[in-house]
């Protein structure tokens, strides 16, 4: 299988939780394993720098400004790798913040979705 192929599973698997309105906090909590498949995949957890120098902190943090430019970001690696940093700040530095808190959601939905349209 290639990367991008290997990548296509991984957007999708996560996507899919993401949409699914049962899914429950704790169902994203293997960390271990969500850690394991960004660093087979070369993601790599830089806080959102990469990004963020590409973009703007606006647009890692806030998912309105995100999704103003979801359909621009071409760059897998630089996409996989913020989807990585994101998690890491909300599982990890965040305050109070949960994966599932609804702009966290929709931020995540657009990502999986957008790297699951890069890989496809």
């Amino acid at each position: 299988m290639s990367i991008n192929e290997d990548i296509h599973k991984f957007a999708l698997k996560y996507y899919n939780m993401y949409t699914n309105p049962n899914a429950k906090e704790e169902d994203f909590f293997d960390g271990r394993k969500f850690i394991d498949e960004c660093l087979e995949l070369n993601f790599k957890m830089d806080c959102g720098e990469s990004f963020i120098e590409k973009y703007s902190a606006e647009i890692f943090n806030e998912v309105e400004e995100f999704e103003k430019i979801i359909e621009e970001i071409a760059d897998i690696k630089l996409l996989g790798s913020a989807i990585f940093s994101k998690w890491r700040y909300v599982t990890h530095w965040s305050y109070n913040e949960s994966l599932l808190d609804e702009n966290n959601r929709r931020w995540f939905i657009l990502a999986f979705n957008r790297l699951a349209e890069l890989t496809a």
